[in-house]
Order: structure tokens, then C-alpha cells, then sequence
């Protein structure tokens, strides 16, 4: 650790799949690992995070929850201020709501396309916060989840935070840059990791979502098209996952997620918590099933306990 830098709180990003009493009991074992911060997604048909959440902030005494994120599409604007403000009163204070435009896993399913889409969420946060106000709370932090560059200064302009996830290791340098650019805002930053060879194999086609909702940059470091990538997502989305399981190779792998155990990934982490000092940064974790979750949560407790020594 460089001397005279705060040491940035752990968190971990799960995908809300399983029983949700399961997600809950995740949360509370989360807590007890002395992880600092748990995010949610809110991606496609899944169990609800917001019920999720609210559930787990009667369960937890320290953890922070989080939605990392929302979009403006599913829900009106208004009926997410309002949730919002539920699970934040829930949680005395420990809840951030993340929001952003939503990528093709979520809003696909729903027959939703955006073609405005940081035009609508400049539009929503202003109606999240005077939902969540009309309610009383006034203090609920919204921290913008995206990979461009005016959605990120725009974050860096408007929001609370940002919640950088899911960027490849060389891209996030500029996000982070974007993010600061205004001002000061707190930073989160997760990277995806897997523990686990078979999380890996298991959520292979899944990555070919990241290369359509991604620059040209990354495609073309991934030596990927975005018509190839279109086409193995719409494959996939119809049920055959073998055009994403051929596109997305090792090299794409490794271009988006970190592969190791514990100690690798603290390596990792430290890297970048010594280049980008962010206020929090964690592990957006892919898990081999709900069996896999508590087990994934024990490596990153063990993975932030060597990181927090270097």
C-alpha cells in the first residue's frame, strides 16, 4: 500500500441468480467475510435486486448495498426513485443505487432498443432524486454505470459516483479519467475475476454481450467485428451458444476478466488500486451457480485480505 493513501473499501458484484432467500443468506455471509460493499445486477430476467436488497438490509448490520445497474427502460424513472429510497430507508443509509443505460442482456429479452440512451438517463436521474425526495430521503447516492466518454463525464458532472465494471483493464484508464474530469466524485471499481476454470467455461458465451455494448477500441484489441459479435448474440439469445462459445477465445477472456486464485488476483487489484486510488474496489465475481457463490465470496475475502497486506 502507498503511504498516505486510504485504503479503498472491498466490494463484490453477483449476478441475482438462485432462491432469493439464497441471495440473501449471500449478503449476510458477505458481511460476516468483512466485505465492505455487495452490488447487485439488474440485467434481464432474473430475481429482483431492489426486493433483494430490501430483504437483505434487514438481514445485514454493516454491508453496503447496491444495485450496479439500473436503467431508465424497465422501470419508469420515478417508480426507481421510489424503490430506491424503500431499500435506502431499509438500510439506514447503506444503499447506492447504480444507473446506466442498460446493454442488450437486459433490455434485449424485453424488445427494448434505446436510441437515446444518455439522453434518457440525463433525463431520469433528476426524477430519481425527486421521487426519492418526495419520500423523504434526499440522500440517496446514484452513481452512473457506463464505458463511454460522455456518459462518464457526465457522471462526473452530475452524479455521486461511478461504477466502473465490466471495463477492460486497458480502457479503464480512460473511464476513470472521464469520471474525474469535473470533479471529485467517489469511484468504484470492480474487476470481473474468476476463481473457478469451469465459472470460466460455464459464462464463455455470456462475454460476447460485453463485445456488442463495448467501443470499437475493445473489439478491435479482441480482433472481433461488431457484426460478428451482433450475430453470435443474437445466437445466443435464441438459445444456441456455440457462434459466442467459438468467437469469444482466450485472448477475448482475458481481455475481460482476470483468471487466478487469491493471490493473483490481490496482485491484480493492487495494481490498480495503486494506479487509480479509487474510494472502492472489488470483484465483479462470475460463479459457477448458486453452489458456487458462497465459495466465490470466501476467495474474494481471502483475495482482499492479501490485497489489503501489499
Amino acid at each position: 500500500m502507498l503511504v498516505g493513501v486510504t485504503e479503498p473499501a472491498t466490494g463484490v458484484w453477483l449476478f441475482p441468480s438462485g432462491d432469493a432467500s439464497r441471495l440473501v443468506a449471500h449478503a449476510q455471509h458477505a458481511e460476516a467475510l468483512g466485505i465492505d460493499e455487495l452490488w447487485w445486477g439488474d440485467e434481464g430476467i432474473a430475481r429482483d435486486p431492489f426486493a433483494v436488497c430490501a430483504a437483505a438490509a434487514g438481514a445485514t448490520r454493516r454491508l453496503r448495498l447496491a444495485i450496479g445497474v439500473t436503467n431508465p427502460y424497465v422501470r419508469h424513472p420515478a417508480i426507481t426513485g421510489a424503490a430506491a429510497a424503500t431499500v435506502h430507508e431499509l438500510a439506514r443509509g447503506r444503499f447506492t443505487l447504480g444507473l446506466g443505460a442498460g446493454g442488450r442482456l437486459s433490455l434485449a429479452p424485453l424488445g427494448l432498443a434505446p436510441t437515446r440512451p444518455l439522453t434518457d438517463c440525463r433525463a431520469a436521474l433528476p426524477v430519481i432524486r425527486a421521487a426519492a425526495a418526495e419520500l423523504g430521503v434526499s440522500d440517496l447516492p446514484v452513481a452512473v454505470g457506463a464505458r463511454g466518454e460522455r456518459f462518464n463525464r457526465w457522471a462526473s458532472q452530475a452524479a455521486d459516483g461511478a461504477f466502473v465494471s465490466g471495463i477492460p483493464l486497458p480502457l479503464v484508464d480512460d473511464v476513470i479519467g472521464w469520471a474525474r474530469s469535473v470533479r471529485p466524485i467517489r469511484i468504484t471499481l470492480h474487476l470481473t475475476a474468476s476463481f473457478d476454470p469451469d465459472a470460466v467455461e460455464a459464462a464463455r458465451p455470456s462475454f460476447v454481450h460485453g463485445l456488442v455494448d463495448c467501443p470499437d477500441a475493445l473489439r478491435d484489441a479482441a480482433g472481433v467485428t461488431r457484426h460478428a459479435a451482433e450475430a453470435a448474440a443474437t445466437a445466443l439469445d435464441a438459445g444456441d451458444p456455440e457462434p459466442a462459445r467459438r468467437l469469444v477465445d482466450d485472448r477475448v477472456v482475458d481481455l475481460l476478466c482476470l483468471r487466478g486464485g487469491p493471490a493473483e488476483i490481490a496482485t491484480a487489484l493492487a495494481a490498480a488500486r495503486d494506479r487509480y486510488r479509487p474510494d472502492a474496489i472489488g470483484i465483479g465475481l462470475l460463479a459457477a451457480g448458486a453452489d458456487g457463490v458462497d465459495a466465490g465470496l470466501e476467495r474474494c475475502a481471502d483475495a482482499f485480505r492479501r490485497f489489503l497486506a501489499i
